[in-house]
């Protein structure tokens, strides 16, 4: 059956800071409705905003795509499946993070809540757990490790590791029950792009080095 794409239109509106909210323009049932999709277009001054619009473009197309098909199975006597409704991104973490204080792991839900900061900083807290695929990931990925300061200011690279492996407890915790397929962070190149700090190598100037040999060595000594 072929959808009549014209008959619900996405439109932009200018909000503050130069960003543009999407929602959608169509009629139902003799009523215009005009449907906020709470994602937001960002000026495009970096590859990175212009790579996270696309994304964001094509989150709007799926949500528009899918109002296209209920319009038409409705206006048809058609019944469509009804889908589990989608849940919030932050859901899923916190309820990882409850997982493990009612196991009693509190170091581990203290670094969780650490992680949540961090994954809402990339994206907001209106993410869905659908949203969630390779392409959200690996900008995370590169969130943790060039952009985000926590309190403390800029993430050690070990504490971006310990995110990004939280951050795939909690999808994994998602799949285990049936909320996903897979965890898209499988796909993800990570293990040379977040790397372990190493100590910095000490080096000894001459002049150390030489008053090191003439220092005499109390334990020798003896």
């Amino acid at each position: 059956m072929a959808l009549p794409k014209s008959r619900i239109n996405l439109k932009y509106k200018d909000i503050d800071g130069g960003r543009k909210s999407i929602y959608l323009d169509y009629y139902k049932d003799g009523k215009r409705i005009r449907e906020s999709l709470r994602l937001y277009l960002l000026p495009e001054t970096s590859r990175k905003a212009a790579a996270g619009n696309k994304a964001v473009m094509r989150k709007a197309e799926e949500v528009r795509r899918s109002r296209i098909e209920e319009l038409t199975a409705g206006e048809n006597g058609i019944e469509i499946d009804a889908a589990m409704s989608d849940i919030p991104l932050a859901k899923i973490i916190k309820d990882y993070h409850t997982l493990m204080l009612e196991r009693g792991d509190k170091s581990t839900a203290g670094n969780i809540m650490g992680m949540y900061r961090a994954v809402m900083a990339y994206r907001g807290e209106d993410v869905l757990l659908s949203w969630v695929d390779v392409e959200y990931c690996d900008g995370l990925v590169d969130f943790l490790r060039n952009e985000y300061h926590s309190v403390h200011g800029r993430l050690k690279m070990t504490t971006a590791r310990a995110y990004i492996y939280l951050f795939s407890a909690a999808l994994n915790l998602a799949v285990e029950t049936g909320l996903i397929r897979r965890n898209p962070l499988f796909f993800v190149r990570i293990h040379d792009r977040i790397t372990r700090e190493r100590p910095k190598k000490q080096h000894l100037s001459v002049d150390e080095v030489k008053l090191l040999m003439d220092t005499q060595c109390p334990v020798i000594s003896r």
